[in-house]
């Protein structure tokens, strides 16, 4: 069977009288959508990166504690083991990237004494969040972490 083709007026058109001028009370809804969701849309943007740069901000100064803690256990002194942390923390926070000011490397303990001895290194840094900061959010923010290692006995230094 033949399928008969769509009946057209004398213009050219389908007769639809229905559809005709039905969607012109939509037009520029879509602009005004646009102007309202844009605005929440980079704001929650912003607030990812902000996340994500307090994220890696805690794990950079995680990181400059153990590696402070380690520098520290090869050392023989109080005093050396706390020069080695403080070199070996603001060598790493520098390599991550992370501006601190200020950043702090402190020896919380030091127990040389065989068989187990231990350092413990607590690393603070105040970072300046300000490029991705929201109004209203913290611009600057301390962060701390604390890393303990077991004294190398094998160290070169004086043990």
């Amino acid at each position: 069977m033949i399928a008969a083709p769509p009946v057209r007026s004398a213009g050219g058109r389908n007769d639809r009288p229905a559809d005709r001028g039905a969607d012109r009370g939509d037009r520029g809804s879509v602009a005004t959508e646009m102007a309202i969701v844009a605005p929440v849309l980079f704001m929650l943007l912003m607030l990812v990166i902000f996340a994500g740069r307090v994220t890696d901000a805690r794990h950079q100064v995680l990181a400059a504690a153990g590696a402070a803690a380690r520098a520290a256990s090869l050392e023989s002194n109080l005093g050396d083991a706390q020069a080695a942390a403080e070199a070996a923390a603001e060598l790493n926070l520098k390599d991550g990237g992370l501006t601190c000011t200020p950043a702090t490397a402190e020896v919380t303990q030091f127990e040389p004494d065989p068989p187990a001895g231990l350092v413990r290194v607590e690393v603070s840094c105040t970072a300046d969040l300000s490029g991705v900061a929201l109004p209203g959010i913290l611009q600057e923010q301390t962060f701390t972490a604390e890393a303990t290692e077991v004294i190398d006995r094998y160290r070169g230094s004086g043990g």
